[in-house]
C-alpha cells in the first residue's frame, strides 16, 4: 500500500522529516506535493479543509482536522499537549484498526496538520502508546 502525506506546507514537511517512524513493512510512505505523484487507489492523508481539491479523484482519503467527521482529530489540544483520536475503524494491510485515542507531546507552535499527519502515520504503523514529537 502507498500512503501519501499531502505536503504543501514547508513547516509540516520539516516536522514530518524529524518525527516520522522508520519505514514500515505495511506501507510505502511518501510526501506528495502535487497530483502527478498520485495514482488511483492510493491512500492520502490530507487536511480536511482541502478535501474538495480531491473531489473526483479515485483516492482513499484520510482527513485530518478539528471536526468529529475527520478520520484523525483532537479529543483535546493545548499548547504542547494533545490527545489525538482515530475516529473510525480502518481496514489496513495489517488488519482492522479500531478507534483509539493517544496522548501526544510536541513543540510549541506545531501546526494542526503537521501534528495530526505525523500522529496518523504512527498510528497506522501500529504505535499504540503515547506519542512524543520533537
Amino acid at each position: 500500500m502507498k500512503l501519501y502525506l499531502w505536503g504543501r506546507d514547508d513547516r509540516a514537511v520539516s516536522f514530518w522529516k524529524r518525527n516520522l517512524p522508520a519505514p514500515s513493512p505495511l506501507f510505502q510512505l511518501e510526501i506528495a506535493t502535487g497530483f502527478s505523484a498520485l495514482s488511483p487507489g492510493d491512500t492520502v492523508l490530507i487536511p480536511s479543509e482541502q478535501a474538495t481539491l480531491f473531489r473526483g479523484q479515485q483516492l482513499h482519503l484520510l482527513t485530518c482536522g478539528r471536526c468529529c467527521k475527520d478520520t484523525f482529530t483532537f479529543s483535546s489540544r493545548k499548547e504542547e499537549r494533545a490527545v489525538i483520536a482515530l475516529m473510525r475503524t480502518l481496514d489496513t494491510p495489517a488488519g482492522l484498526l479500531d478507534p483509539i485515542e493517544l496522548p501526544a507531546t510536541f513543540p510549541p507552535d506545531t501546526g494542526d496538520f503537521a501534528l495530526l499527519g505525523a500522529a496518523a502515520v504512527r498510528i497506522l504503523s501500529g504505535q499504540t502508546g503515547p506519542l512524543f514529537f520533537r
